[in-house]
């Protein structure tokens, strides 16, 4: 496994399209890079290797989360086929103000878009980013409920995370919770 490349394996999580049997299930979480999706999956490049795969959406993502192409997904791989359980925006940064930052997804979507086309959203750098963001950077970002509350989790290197293992480290713990309460919606 490279080291860049994290994985997680966390035991006795009730994942939450199995609530009714309240089986236990172990995750073990990857990132990939999603490639072409569809309604029910993406085709995706795994980062520590060269190989790419078909993942499933998980329960909480289908029909309600829209994966694209580039995006970068945490895959559950203890599951079969692997499903994708979270999802990080691709995006452009257009303005560094102290610790907030502005970016707009490059992913094509205009839903929700200004008058000049662009989905701004304000998000705030995680505190153990390696380098300063600045504007024209492609970064890798999660927003919130509101225009304010995202995070940016780390600045792209090729189309991929510069630091997945760091990103995975504050993330996947976050994604396990999500999948942990009963009723959540990750």
């Amino acid at each position: 496994m490279n080291e860049n490349q994290p994985r997680t394996e966390v035991r006795n999580v009730v994942m939450p399209s199995e609530y009714e049997s309240r089986r236990l299930k172990t995750m073990q979480l990857e990132f990939a890079i999603a490639l072409e999706c569809d309604p029910t999956g993406c085709r995706v490049q795994y980062l520590d290797r060269e190989e790419t795969g078909v993942a499933e959406y998980a329960a909480p993502v289908r029909d309600r989360i829209r994966i694209r192409r580039d995006q970068l997904v945490a895959i559950n791989r203890s599951t079969q086929p692997p499903q994708i359980v979270w999802r990080l925006f691709h995006g452009k940064v257009h303005a560094v103000d102290g610790d907030t930052v502005t970016v707009s997804r490059l992913d094509g979507a205009t839903e929700h878009a200004g008058d000049d086309g662009l989905l701004l959203r304000r998000v705030t750098p995680v505190p153990d980013l390696e380098a300063p963001v600045a504007v024209g950077d492609v970064v890798f970002y999660q927003h919130g409920k509101t225009a304010d509350a995202g995070e940016l989790y780390d600045i792209a290197a090729g189309g991929r995370p510069a630091h997945p293992a760091r990103v995975g480290a504050r993330l996947f713990p976050k994604i396990v919770a999500a999948y942990a309460e009963p009723g959540s919606q990750p």
